[in-house]
């Protein structure tokens, strides 16, 4: 059986196995519009409400989506079902976000402790490392979150 990859929030770029995201033909996204006769395996579907069966992908990951949802937790617990075992999110650090006031576009700012407690609530290992560092300032530009879903029928 294939190890399957889903790309919450794919934009332009169709980069896994199955490709969502909540626009489509007939509306824009940061200013260019998606196609999905172009994009592989495209769904239009909302993050929070991911349309799939449970524990059907390998690896669920997304990158900068998750500061533009009304509800990151139901985000993240919705890549956590739809996930066997992985599931990656990749997004802006909440002070370097807030230092660069994008207030316009993003809704939400994350920083590790908010991941930590999701990540203890969704029954999850959880590794957060920054993946930049601004020079200038000394604070971190992005963050990349890797959750493992706990098999405990293993462990026993």
């Amino acid at each position: 059986m294939k190890e399957l990859t889903l790309n919450v929030g794919c934009g332009e770029q169709g980069i896994g196995d199955v490709n969502c995201d909540l626009y489509g033909e007939e509306a824009h996204h940061g200013g260019f519009i998606i196609d999905p006769h172009i994009v592989r395996n495209f769904v239009m579907c909302d993050a929070q409400h991911l349309p799939f069966r449970a524990n059907i992908f390998h690896t669920v990951f997304s990158s900068h989506v998750i500061e533009h949802v009304h509800n990151p937790f139901l985000m993240l617990k919705e890549m956590v079902r739809c996930s066997r075992k992985y599931v990656k999110v990749v997004c802006p650090h909440r002070w370097f976000n807030l230092f660069q006031l994008r207030r316009g576009h993003h809704i939400t700012f994350l920083n590790k402790k908010w991941f930590i407690s999701v990540a203890v609530k969704l029954n999850c290992f959880i590794q957060v490392q920054y993946s930049e560092m601004s020079i200038l300032f000394s604070m971190p530009i992005e963050l990349t979150a890797n959750l493992v879903k706990q098999d405990w029928e293993a462990v026993l």
